[in-house]
């Protein structure tokens, strides 16, 4: 119990130096009056009850290993959702969840929103920004998609910025989940292994982010039911596909590392923590710009 509270000491330290900083006219900054009830979204699940609905990224995925093997914290818990007595689906985090699997620990701790919560959840997806002018002449070129509706269903629409905009269907006699996923994912390499440098994520809404000489990769998003559907059938995504905006999210915990791999996790190390995040603990009303240091 030293070591433990020793590192939770380190943590308050870490916390304090945190800098908020926003506009005093426009945003206010409010105590939760209940904290504990957002901590009761918190779980440790075992990492192999846990399954992902997205391949990963090389590239991200060694950044990250790296930079929570050098803070041996896991900053901001994965979002997840259960989708069997004993099986979570990432929602958010799968390159947290595969860096620490790749770092040898046993378990995680991740944010399950209440039933009552999904009402609220926002699911949308990202878009992919690559610098690959072939794209588009690969697409057409391909008998694997159509471009017309033709009762078949939409995968994604692809902008080249000032040119083109055409919009990518599966063929006409295919109506099912896991085509659409199967034809997304080659929709995905076509670009994925010709792009000149590393595709960049736009959030909905931000396509003015995009600059000449680049595509815009806009995907068709995924509900809750077919994210449950995903899940319970093992059906991959390409990586950075899925976003999923949640209110309610808890940021910069940062756990230590050398709890998720005792070889048992009492209950009572969690309400320690949450003792020790509820001294600490701010809700935002509106937005805010942080600056983490």
């Amino acid at each position: 119990m030293d070591e433990i509270n020793r590192v939770f000491q380190m943590l308050i330290c870490t916390a304090d130096k945190m800098i908020c900083c926003k506009s005093q006219s426009y945003m206010k900054e409010t105590r939760m009056v209940h904290c504990h009830s957002i901590f009761d979204s918190l779980e440790v699940v075992n990492l192999e009850n846990v399954v992902l609905h997205e391949k990963t990224d090389d590239n991200r995925l060694r950044r990250i290993a790296n930079e929570i093997s050098q803070q041996q914290l896991l900053k901001n818990p994965p979002l997840a959702m259960k989708i069997t007595k004993d099986k979570h689906l990432i929602l958010d985090g799968a390159h947290r969840i595969s860096a620490l699997k790749e770092l040898g620990y046993k378990r995680a701790i991740i944010q399950e929103p209440a039933l009552n919560l999904f009402n609220t959840l926002k699911i949308e997806a990202w878009g992919h920004v690559v610098r690959s002018g072939k794209l588009v002449g690969l697409v057409e070129a391909s008998s694997e998609f159509s471009l017309k509706c033709n009762g078949g269903q939409k995968i994604a629409q692809i902008e080249v910025l000032g040119e083109k905009v055409i919009d990518v269907y599966t063929l006409p006699s295919e109506h099912d989940l896991e085509t659409k996923i199967e034809k997304m994912n080659k929709l995905n390499l076509l670009y994925a292994s010709n792009t000149l440098g590393e595709i960049k994520r736009v959030a909905p809404g931000h396509a003015q982010e995009i600059k000449t000489g680049e595509v815009y990769i806009k995907y068709e998003a995924f509900d809750y039911p077919d994210l449950m559907e995903i899940g319970k059938n093992n059906l991959i995504l390409p990586a950075g596909i899925t976003r999923v905006v949640m209110p309610g999210r808890l940021l910069n915990i940062n756990i230590p590392l050398e709890i998720l791999n005792q070889p048992s996790f009492e209950t009572s190390q969690l309400e320690y923590m949450v003792n020790i995040w509820n001294q600490s603990i701010r809700y935002y009303e509106d937005p805010v710009f942080i600056v983490n240091l």
